[in-house]
């Protein structure tokens, strides 16, 4: 088996399409469904989870609360399911799995950049912020990008690095 990190998803979509990858993750499931010979399978679990590392730093707007609260308001989950995976993700709230000992299922946040605006204000930060560069897993960046433009319609301007893993691991690991 050969593994092929492909990070544009045309170059990636073009692959498959070409008969130089049998197998592409990430990929529009409407655009390959539309493509005869091949089917859409979702077989892929995976839990994607927004860290943010300066919230232990008190001089961070992600410390306060009510920042972090209004970035999961400000998230149109269900938008980006329908979008990137044809509805067939399973949004759980959690990235613990339910079938694990001491599972909890957490409220869900719904979608409410009204409300992620007033949050914003009340932490101090009407005109929102500069949040700096999110770092992401190359293979996840059609998702970063949808979270990247949630959080700039209420404010939270942030910049997009996607890292091949290795290098998005070792990141991670210096900054934690």
């Amino acid at each position: 088996m050969v593994l092929r990190v492909i990070p544009d998803y045309t170059t990636r979509h073009a692959a498959l399409k070409r008969g130089e990858v049998d197998i592409a993750y990430f990929l529009a499931a409407e655009d390959i469904r539309r493509t005869p010979g091949f089917m859409v399978k979702a077989t892929l679990p995976s839990t994607h989870w927004l860290y943010f590392l300066d919230q232990w730093d008190p001089k961070s707007p992600w410390h306060d609360r009510r920042v972090r609260l209004a970035a999961n308001y400000a998230i149109d989950r269900h938008t980006i399911n329908r979008a990137l995976t044809r509805g067939l993700s399973r949004i759980t709230w959690s990235f613990v799995h339910s079938t694990f000992d001491l599972y909890w299922q957490p409220p869900p946040y719904p979608y409410d950049p009204t409300q992620a605006r007033q949050l914003l204000v009340e932490a101090g930060y009407p005109n929102g912020f500069d949040a700096g560069t999110l770092f992401c897993d190359v293979q996840a960046t059609t998702l970063a990008e949808a979270l990247v433009n949630d959080h700039k319609a209420i404010g939270v301007r942030t910049q997009l690095r996607p890292l091949e893993r290795a290098a998005f691991s070792t990141d991670l690991q210096r900054r934690s």
